[in-house]
């Protein structure tokens, strides 16, 4: 058992007690940590058995400097006893939570952070400063280690890391391309400063396709073949996807992981692929498949390809377009029948 909050020899000085638990790796106590790995407390388990060394750590913290402090030893009792000569106490400048027990060259305690951004945004950890709350925590969910003037002090080794958190405003502190710095200054007086970029949002892809079913019969089992044959064409619904561009389709290729393939391209000997602006409307294809200026800009298209004995369209079948557009570029997209 701990001794309870104590006075010391010094007028108005206090000191208060921090047990701290079973060593965990990657964490370093020095003078200036706050707030420390274990709450204020006056006990210390150990389960230890005859012929072993096991060791418990505390901390001390004085509410101003102490002068010749003393510390003795009495029995640890219970159940069991260990005598007090077998008590040996040892005061460490800095202590090391560390499964190896030996510390990192690395090792060093951060006493302040800010963050900016170019959009004119200050975050920091400094108390009364005019500039926003900067919140640190060991990680997303954990509780924040700024005390109640914005201030911290963390001890980091190298490799370990931890989270900040900085108050949006009128949401113009995060868009794409917007870069943020935080400069980081440590107990010894030395800073340090890194350096990271929002990323822009991936564009998305300028066509999509979807499969609607066997829903149609408009082309035949051929070239040229703009017309039913008596049997329902697999339909698909491809689209141009905002931002795209206002652009002229000029071919449409379209195949299937079975060997599949209608176009409207012409003479190539692969089957028409149809192409109408809806479901029922006439197909747009010239009489040799091709499009010629009938699909410019247009935003969406209903296609239409025939079955081969019934087997192009079985669940899983994956079908992928191709369109190619009048400045030379071409987009891919593909579809899964369910």
């Amino acid at each position: 058992m701990l001794p309870g909050s104590l006075f010391a020899g010094n007028a108005g000085a206090f000191l208060r007690i921090y047990p701290l638990a079973v060593p965990t790796k990657q964490y370093q106590v020095i003078d200036t940590t706050w707030p420390l790995p274990g709450a204020e407390g006056y006990a210390i388990a150990i389960n230890t058995a005859s012929g072993k060394f096991d060791p418990a750590t505390f901390v001390l913290r004085a509410g101003e400097n102490l002068n010749e402090i003393r510390i003795h030893t009495t029995a640890l009792v219970g159940p069991g006893t260990i005598p007090a000569d077998h008590v040996d106490i040892r005061v460490v400048k800095t202590w090391y939570q560390a499964s190896s027990g030996n510390c990192s060259c690395g090792a060093r305690a951060i006493t302040g952070l800010q963050l900016t951004n170019t959009s004119g945004g200050v975050w920091n950890t400094y108390s009364q400063d005019g500039y926003w709350s900067l919140g640190v925590a060991s990680s997303l969910d954990s509780a924040l280690m700024n005390r109640s003037d914005d201030s911290m002090t963390l001890a980091v080794s190298d490799g370990s890391s931890f989270k900040i958190f900085a108050a949006d405003s009128k949401d113009s502190m995060y868009f794409a391309g917007t870069a943020f710095r935080l400069t980081a200054t440590f107990a010894d007086g030395n800073t340090a400063s890194a350096d990271a970029t929002i990323a822009s949002a991936a564009a998305p892809p300028p066509i999509s396709l979807s499969y609607d079913g066997r829903l149609r019969d408009r082309v035949g089992q051929a070239e040229f073949a703009l017309h039913a044959d008596g049997q329902s064409d697999g339909v698909f619904t491809m689209k141009l996807n905002p931002g795209s561009g206002a652009r002229a389709i000029t071919r449409l290729y379209l195949t299937n992981n079975l060997g599949g393939v209608w176009n409207t391209e012409a003479p190539d000997i692969f089957w028409a692929l149809g192409v109408a602006t809806g479901l029922d409307a006439a197909l747009i294809n010239a009489s040799d498949d091709s499009l010629g200026n009938s699909a410019a800009e247009v935003s969406t298209l209903k296609l239409f390809a025939a079955d081969y004995h019934q087997r192009m369209y079985s669940s899983g079948v994956v079908f992928t377009l191709t369109a190619q557009f009048s400045d030379g570029s071409s987009a891919s997209a593909s579809a899964i029948v369910p």
